[in-house]
């Protein structure tokens, strides 16, 4: 929402992404609407009617992210008493949104960088890989680019996003205050029952007018 042309040039970015089958990264602020430009991108996709899930990886503990992601064979560790299918698997011919995606184990980076590249995931514990079609969105608020040179995040896998989105912060495009101001008014007067004066005295109050 807006008319500043960093939105103009996210719209044309989400429309010209949204049809392909590449990884899309999208980078920004906390709060800057990351997950509005993933949920855009799958229904615009080919893919919109296909499985979706998402998952913010800053809340799987480490030692089980590689689990929640690819799965496990029956067996493969302590309390594995059948084979379970992990994300990647759930998701298949579908788009899986990996929010806060800096927060991966390298090791896991690892195996998400085959999964993206060759389309292969392998349970814990199995011997082989299996071919899956998912197609990754990302997110992330973390500065990937000082992440790489620490040694924290693969730049091989920072390079395998075909498409990176980089979100502009409401600071940097002041001229589209009112536009929001506006539309959260109007979502607020739907759910509140406001009407007349009271949206134009809301409204004057928020953008400082008189």
């Amino acid at each position: 929402m807006g008319s500043d042309p960093s939105i103009d040039a996210l719209r044309e970015q989400i429309a010209t992404a949204a049809p392909t089958r590449e990884a899309v990264l999208i980078l920004g602020e906390t709060g800057s609407g990351k997950d509005i430009v993933a949920e855009l991108l799958l229904r615009a996709s080919p893919r919109a009617e296909k499985p979706w899930r998402a998952v913010n990886c800053s809340e799987l503990r480490p030692e089980l992210a590689a689990n929640e992601l690819f799965g496990h064979e029956a067996g493969a560790f302590t309390g594995a008493g059948k084979r379970r299918d992990g994300l990647f698997r759930a998701v298949d011919t579908g788009t899986l949104f990996l929010d806060e995606i800096a927060d991966l184990p390298l090791e896991v980076q690892t195996q998400l960088l085959r999964a993206i590249e060759q389309g292969e995931i392998r349970r814990q514990g199995a011997d082989s890989y299996d071919k899956v079609d998912v197609r990754v969105i990302a997110a992330t608020n973390a500065d990937l680019d000082d992440r790489v040179l620490r040694g924290r995040f693969r730049h091989d896998l920072f390079e395998r996003f075909v498409w990176v989105i980089r979100m502009s912060p409401l600071r940097e495009r002041p001229t589209d205050i009112e536009a929001l101001v506006r539309h959260f008014i109007d979502l607020h007067r739907q759910t509140e029952g406001m009407t007349g004066a009271g949206v134009v005295n809301e409204f004057e109050t928020a953008t400082g007018r008189n």
